[in-house]
């Protein structure tokens, strides 16, 4: 839980200080940064999990995700990437999307202290 609360603070950084800059006024008034932090960490997951049952990697995301990465996705690699086939493929893309619903579950939580 700890883990996802910094990625969100991290990820809500990276909004205020390198994307709402390249924003116009009235855009950057209307961007609800803590929600778009809270989607932003989870949408990694959703476009790590596509690469990867696409590729059986994850560098695809590497090259195509310009925003921070939740410290999950680096722990999961941490423990080494599969093969490109079988089970340890599977049990990776597993681990992907049981880790998604964790930070699921964070994210709900911030969001709820946040109100």
């Amino acid at each position: 839980a700890e883990r996802g609360r910094r990625d969100y603070e991290t990820y809500k950084e990276y909004l205020i200080k390198e994307v709402l800059p390249e924003l116009g006024d009235d855009e950057r008034l209307s961007v609800p940064v803590e929600q778009s932090a809270r989607d932003g960490v989870l949408e990694a997951f959703d476009v790590a999990i596509e690469f990867f049952e696409k590729d059986k990697s994850l560098d695809s995301f590497d090259v195509n995700w310009d925003a921070p990465a939740p410290a999950g996705l680096a722990h999961l690699r941490e423990g080494g990437m599969p093969g490109p086939g079988g089970s340890e493929a599977e049990d990776f893309l597993a681990h992907l999307k049981e880790m998604k619903e964790e930070y699921a579950k964070v994210m709900a939580a911030v969001g709820a202290s946040a109100n």
